[in-house]
């Protein structure tokens, strides 16, 4: 049982926690501290350094990296992947879909970009869906709104779908979603060293020298090596200073009352730890709930990508996985701008109501294809908002700004 326990509301949340929590009980739920590497999920294969992480954060960050852009010479090194996934968007853009490369413009989250009108639209570098966020991914065994990254957990036995010719034949390399995941996305989003990178920026090679020393150079000074640096910066961005974290470690003030009666309803009720199961409130499941998809005004070659709007089924073909989407995490979602794979939330209230009346956006899913969970949940309005409150004020965790750092080479 978790320190610091008390009667009252405190006492009720607590027992149900550690009825949740199996032989960890309460604690089950504690996120580790980015700082203590031994206690983050981690691929075995990519294990975790303090160099290693501190190289990654660096090249998550940097614009050097942007160096194979279309169009040689309108985006070279102007983006990265803190373009599409920024810390003060919660790890993900303030737009319903990050552009990469042929975008300009960023503003302080990445509310200001937009296509660069010297690309065709079938030129720029997008995402069918919205870009989901990287906190909290390193409880995320497969990765991507349907899983196809990681050749582990419910990807045994999807092996005819890594195809040389689609991103997922990464899984051949045999790691988890997250260093899948960060290998493919040179290819996939025009990221590279490149030839000059080491020439450019020489503070480099003492960085990845303390995070690869047992690599020889040709292969320590490569894109490869770049990934999994990067992989493992993204396993310890944890929200581990968010109230609801506190308050497992005994701060009974972290949570307001009413925080703490969302909670209840979150855990309870509401039901929705049926699906928001593991420490970072998400799961390694995917779910049909019938959310819109990815389209119109301020989106850009979304028509015709039936394989997108299918979901997992549209990555493994079975007939079961049709229009199921992954079950995301669900801390910091107050710095978000939009919600569900499509973006077509645009708070956290519109999105515990949709769950709560149970009434299908999309067109496209047919009744049987929905969840068996998919059904109206009878929260009363006040209900609703008090798990809105808990969402927004407990799982907040202020401090993830930090994780940017306060330069990079390439500014």
């Amino acid at each position: 049982m978790a320190p610091g326990y008390s009667q009252g509301i405190d006492q009720r949340l607590m027992s149900r926690l550690d009825e949740l929590g199996g032989k960890n009980g309460a604690l089950y739920f504690k996120l580790p501290s980015p700082s203590n590497l031994v206690a983050i999920p981690q691929d075995p294969k990519n294990p975790l350094t303090n160099a290693k992480v501190d190289l990654g954060r660096l090249l998550f960050h940097d614009t050097a990296l942007g160096s194979k852009p279309l169009i040689e010479g309108l985006s070279y090194r102007s983006y990265t992947c803190a373009t599409c996934h920024n810390a003060g968007a919660a790890f993900q853009v303030a737009t319903r879909q990050s552009i990469g490369d042929g975008g300009i413009g960023f503003g302080k989250r990445g509310e200001d970009r937009v296509k660069n009108p010297n690309y065709r639209e079938r030129e720029i570098d997008v995402q069918m869906r919205k870009s989901p966020t990287v906190l909290n991914s390193a409880f995320s065994e497969t990765v991507f709104w349907d899983g196809q990254f990681g050749a582990k957990g419910s990807n045994i036995g999807t092996e005819n779908e890594w195809k040389n010719s689609v991103p997922a034949a990464v899984n051949h390399l045999g790691f988890d979603g997250l260093e899948s995941q960060a290998i493919a996305a040179f290819e996939v989003h025009r990221l590279g060293l490149g030839e000059d990178f080491f020439s450019e920026y020489p503070e480099y090679i003492e960085l990845f020298a303390a995070a690869f020393p047992d690599l020889e150079e040709e292969e320590r000074h490569s894109d490869f090596a770049a990934a999994l640096a990067i992989a493992a910066y993204e396993r310890t961005l944890l929200t581990d200073q968010a109230p609801f974290q506190k308050w497992l470690d005994g701060e009974r003030k972290a949570m307001s009352r009413n925080e703490k009666k969302g909670a209840m309803l979150f855990f309870g009720k509401g039901g929705c730890v049926s699906c928001h199961s593991n420490p970072a409130l998400g799961n390694v499941d995917f779910h049909a709930l019938g959310m819109g998809e990815l389209k119109g005004i301020g989106t850009y070659r979304t028509n015709g990508f039936k394989n997108e709007r299918l979901g997992r089924g549209g990555f493994t073909r079975r007939p079961e996985d049709m229009y199921k989407f992954k079950t995301p995490q669900l801390y910091n979602l107050a710095d978000a701008a939009f919600f569900g794979h499509g973006a077509t939330f645009t708070s956290i209230d519109e999105v515990i109501h949709y769950i709560n009346t149970a009434e299908p956006q999309s067109k496209e899913i047919y009744l049987d294809q929905l969840s068996p969970m998919f059904k109206p949940l009878n929260l009363t309005s006040s209900e609703v908002g008090l798990i809105t409150l808990f969402l927004k004020k407990s799982l907040y965790d202020a401090s993830i700004t930090g994780y940017s750092p306060p330069s990079v080479s390439s500014k």
